[in-house]
């Protein structure tokens, strides 16, 4: 999935439509490793058809690589699109908003009718998104809530979940929506499952209602698995710096603990002094470890230090 990030920022949306998109071969491939920009794209009809310009799908350096930047045809049914030209009055336009992979497989387009906003509308636009986060197969139930700004991207969201849960950032990660695994690329190999960038996902692009859950996995070996639900949406302005840590109930696991059953093991140990491993396992978590507590101005004050690197990050 691609999206253009900065179209919600400088757009109101009215109504969204789905298109297919006549790619080449060459550029089918390039859009599956990732390579293309809707940055600076827009739709437009010429004669009674409309096209895809300005978008950017590298080409290869062959003679059988198509042209990078050139007009793409979108495939609509003749009724959408006479209505789609008929409701292009003053002021409004065609907006591309992201390329993704069907069911079937087939690269669609989703494009917007939209209407440009002015300066003070784009200062209005952020949302507060208020989360639920719950680390699953956790006996008693390891839970936090926290809000950020919807105008973050699943890269600096992972950074949030790290602090807001306890965790040190040691292992790798993604988020799972749809079939589709987010992460970062880089350092992720890809299988079955296509990857989306980190980088180039926005949170309100996936959470677009109240009650939508999605799957965070920290860790590949340990396996610990959380479930993330949107549970507000809020449009009045934030007095405190985002991200802010609302609650939470219970300890972080200890990193390398062997996941959910190994931490299952290890607090019975912490509570048997006879066991052989009782001393260790205290001096390996720290003497002020408490399963059942959760400590909430250890995570402001972890939050407070990645407000300075997001505010770096976003600049």
């Amino acid at each position: 999935m691609v999206v253009n990030k900065k179209a919600r920022f400088d757009y109101e949306f009215l109504r969204t439509e789905v298109a297919g998109i006549q790619l080449m071969g060459s550029e089918v491939k390039a859009i599956n490793d990732g390579k293309i920009s809707l940055v600076d794209s827009f739709c437009v009809f010429i004669s009674d058809e409309l096209f895809l310009v300005g978008s950017n799908i590298p080409g290869n350096n062959t003679a059988y690589s198509h042209e990078p930047i050139r007009h793409r045809k979108l495939l609509l049914k003749k009724r959408e699109l006479i209505k789609l030209r008929r409701e292009l009055v003053k002021g409004l336009t065609i907006v591309p908003y992201k390329i993704f992979k069907n069911e079937r497989g087939m690269y669609k387009i989703e494009i917007a009718l939209a209407r440009g906003k002015k300066n003070y509308d784009k200062r209005n636009t952020m949302s507060i998104y208020t989360f639920k986060i719950d680390l699953l197969k956790t006996k008693p139930l390891v839970t936090r809530t926290f809000k950020v700004s919807s105008e973050i991207s699943f890269y600096l969201m992972h950074h949030i979940i790290q602090e807001v849960m306890g965790w040190q950032n040691y292992h790798l990660y993604e988020f799972k929506v749809d079939g589709v695994r987010i992460t970062d690329k880089s350092i992720v190999e890809e299988d079955l499952n296509p990857i989306t960038e980190a980088k180039e996902l926005m949170v309100e692009d996936i959470f677009t209602h109240i009650g939508k859950t999605i799957k965070y996995v920290y860790d590949f070996g340990d396996w610990w698995e959380h479930q993330i639900e949107l549970i507000e949406i809020s449009n009045t302005p934030q007095n405190e710096a985002l991200p802010l840590i609302i609650s939470g109930e219970n300890a972080c696991p200890p990193e390398d603990c062997m996941g959910v059953h190994g931490y299952s093991e290890l607090k019975e140990i912490l509570k048997n002094p006879k066991h052989e491993e009782f001393e260790s396992s205290w001096n390996w978590v720290g003497l002020k470890f408490n399963p059942l507590k959760f400590n909430k101005k250890l995570v402001e004050k972890e939050l407070g230090k990645l407000n300075a690197k997001i505010r770096a990050y976003e600049s």
